[in-house]
C-alpha cells in the first residue's frame, strides 16, 4: 500500500473558566468572585473531549489605589487570593494571568490573561 500523508495541528489552547460558570462575558459579581474555589481550563465548542490541568496562576487587584498580586501553584485560590477578593469593591477590576496550564500531551503552556469588572 502506499504511504498517505496527514496533516497534523496542535491543539489551540483553552480558555480559563470558573467552576461555577464561564468568564467569557467579563463581568462577576462580587458574590461569584470571592465564593470561587478555583479555575478550570478548557475548551469550548470543540470536537474532542480534552483535559487541560490548571497548574499555575496569578490575581491581581488594585484596592484603593494599590495593586496587589498574589500567585498559587495548582487549580484551587490560594488563602492569600482570596484575602484580595474580599478586598475588590463594585467597579473594580481583577486580573487574572500568568496562567500556566498542563496539555494533554504533558507540556506546559501560558493561555491568555483574563480581566474582569466586579459587578
Amino acid at each position: 500500500m502506499p504511504g498517505v500523508k496527514f496533516r497534523v495541528k496542535s491543539v489551540p489552547n483553552p480558555t480559563l473558566f470558573s467552576p461555577e460558570r464561564a468568564l467569557a462575558d467579563n463581568v462577576v459579581k462580587k458574590s461569584e468572585l470571592t465564593a470561587a474555589a478555583g479555575a478550570i481550563a478548557k475548551m469550548e465548542a470543540f470536537e474532542f473531549d480534552l483535559k487541560f490541568e490548571v497548574v499555575e496562576f496569578n490575581i491581581g487587584v488594585s484596592v484603593s489605589g494599590t495593586y496587589g498580586e498574589k500567585s498559587t501553584k495548582g487549580n484551587k485560590v490560594s488563602a492569600d487570593q482570596k484575602e484580595l477578593l474580599n478586598k475588590v469593591k463594585a467597579g473594580s477590576k481583577v486580573y487574572v494571568d500568568n496562567i500556566k496550564v498542563k496539555k494533554p500531551d504533558g507540556t506546559i503552556t501560558g493561555i491568555a490573561s483574563l480581566s474582569l469588572k466586579v459587578n
